[in-house]
């Protein structure tokens, strides 16, 4: 912004001069708002109390965000990036979270100055898949189990697969 200095000199009452001088203030650039924190937990009930983790597929997140204007500014803009998708809220709970691995949670805000600052966190998320029968198979049987054409038993068998998530998923 500009402005206006205006020295003016008296003797008593009598004004005997004055002097006016213009200046240009500027913010420096290194005068950006902060971000005091992220907090991000499991929102989706039950999983963290399972798994101590968040799981692919199954989780969602509870994002909280902390952030400050700087000398009289204040926020006007969140925008926080999991996954492709953005939300605008200093506190949400996101989409289920769709991939496993690190994944990066990029917070971003903006003052009423237009200045911004941005800060990314990452999570980790354990793989999950949905169980699969991997092979199945019926047959007649007698009583101890043998195959028997004529058996009046059933005998079942099969093969599964599940993803273990830590060895906390039960079967």
């Amino acid at each position: 912004g500009t402005g206006v200095i205006i020295c003016k000199t008296y003797d008593g009452s009598s004004l005997i001069g004055s002097k006016s001088v213009n200046f240009t203030a500027t913010v420096p650039e290194s005068v950006i708002p902060s971000i005091k924190s992220v907090s991000i937990s499991e929102a989706t009930p039950n999983i963290a109390a399972k798994f101590a983790a968040y799981v692919q597929n199954k989780s969602t997140l509870n994002v909280e965000i902390n952030a400050n204007g700087v000398y009289g500014s204040t926020i006007d803009k969140y925008e926080t990036t999991i996954q492709g998708m953005t939300y605008h809220k200093s506190s949400f709970v996101s989409e289920l979270i769709m991939s496993s691995g690190a994944i990066a949670v990029s917070t971003k805000v903006t003052d009423s100055r237009g200045r911004s600052t941005q800060v990314t966190n990452s999570v980790t998320v354990q793989a999950y898949s949905n169980p699969e029968i991997l092979a199945f198979s019926a047959y007649r049987c007698n009583s101890t189990g043998a195959a028997d054409s004529q058996g009046s038993n059933l005998k079942i068998e099969f093969n599964y697969s599940i993803s273990t998530v830590n060895n906390k998923n039960d079967k």
